[in-house]
């Protein structure tokens, strides 16, 4: 019903996409090293993905945790 909405959320999808694509191709070996132990153990705490990402990537830890770059979100009313 409203074609530029869509446009526009498929211009934000495309470009979260794209991101996340960047993302694991920086982080890869991190990224099969999570994989692993999610298969082993199935849950995986926030500070043991710290620090494989640290031990895989020193210094870039933070830069990768979830949420870090979101800018934050108003409520709309």
């Amino acid at each position: 019903a409203r074609p530029e909405v869509a446009r526009r959320v498929g211009e934000m999808l495309d470009a979260a996409y794209a991101e996340a694509r960047a993302v694991v191709r920086r982080h890869g070996l991190a990224v099969c090293r999570l994989a692993d132990l999610l298969v082993a153990h199935e849950t995986v705490a926030g500070a043991d993905i710290e620090s494989l990402v640290s031990a895989c990537h020193p210094g870039v830890g933070a830069a990768v945790r979830p949420g870090a770059g979101r800018r934050p979100r108003g409520r709309r009313t």
